[in-house]
């Protein structure tokens, strides 16, 4: 899908994303795409998606849209639809407000885009990060996920103890 300019430059400070960004750009299969004050760096195969969503962005430098999507007519809110649904399969919970501000987009269209996920069941909303004030939406694998990982820790801390410490406890008593 895409990734903001700013999780681009924090990426490379740990693992040269910058370097297989260039890549990418290089076999022209990624670009720079410039949004108002938004810049993403941005997929070719999610590119008719992104130019849909921001008719007036820009590209840095030109790419083309893959043959098998250019006749693919997209309105702005299904394209909306797919790349919300693409960026939420990378993040964990997240606000609506959270992700119309990284997309560049108004909070309205965020929450339309995605009741439209919930309504295909691919989102749950609800309260899911202790602390958080606001309405969260998950992808509902993702939020599995986490769930399985939270219940393996939470049941690894109540482990039994072996016979062994049981006795020399009774015994201690």
């Amino acid at each position: 899908g895409f990734l903001t300019e700013e999780e681009g430059e924090i990426g490379d400070a740990g693992g040269g994303w910058m370097e297989y960004f260039g890549e990418l750009v290089e076999q022209g299969r990624a670009a720079e795409f410039k949004a108002g004050e938004k810049a993403f760096w941005i997929a070719a195969e999610r590119l008719h998606h992104m130019k849909a969503v921001h008719p007036d962005g820009a590209l840095a430098p030109e790419i083309e849209i893959p043959e098998r999507l250019r006749s693919a007519e997209v309105t702005r809110d299904q394209a909306l639809v797919e790349v919300t649904r693409g960026r939420l399969e990378a993040l964990g919970p997240v606000t609506a407000a959270v992700m119309a501000e990284t997309l560049g987009v108004t909070e309205a269209d965020m929450e339309r885009a995605l009741a439209m996920l919930e309504g295909e069941g691919f989102v749950f909303r609800g309260n899911f990060t202790p602390g958080e004030e606001g309405l969260e939406w998950c992808e509902r694998r993702l939020l599995a996920r986490i769930h399985k990982y939270t219940m393996s820790r939470l049941r690894r801390e109540i482990e039994p103890v072996t016979a062994a410490d049981f006795m020399r406890y009774l015994f201690s008593r």
